[in-house]
């Protein structure tokens, strides 16, 4: 059964009270939180396998594509996303990283 990718999205963001602005900065310690309750949302409401890889994907490709990342925070997000939705852990330093790719996440049509 599809999710709506959206809202288990802005429910996280919300939640984690995360910025989406280019002053705003995070931890990666609460990143790491947000995109914990994403997965564990996904598959508690019956996500399919393929939607949570698109999920994931949505992000991953936002983080790319932020102009105001540096490479070390775009790795260290990736980072700390595989580590949630693969559970295999990735090393990262301790930082904090510009909020703005947060609002640049969009889920393609259908996954909504």
């Amino acid at each position: 059964m599809a999710v709506n990718s959206q809202n288990v999205y802005r429910d996280a963001v919300s939640a984690h009270h995360l910025p989406e602005s280019i002053v705003g900065t995070v931890s990666l310690a609460r990143l790491s939180m947000a995109f914990s309750q994403m997965v564990d949302d996904l598959k508690s409401r019956g996500a399919p396998a393929d939607q949570q890889k698109v999920f994931q994907g949505a992000i991953a490709y936002a983080a790319e594509r932020a102009r105001h990342l540096t490479p070390a925070e775009r790795t260290a997000v990736q980072n700390v996303l595989s580590t949630a939705f693969e559970g295999l852990p990735r090393n990262h330093s301790a930082m904090a990283v510009r909020g703005d790719f947060l609002r640049q996440v969009t889920f393609p049509p259908g996954r909504a």
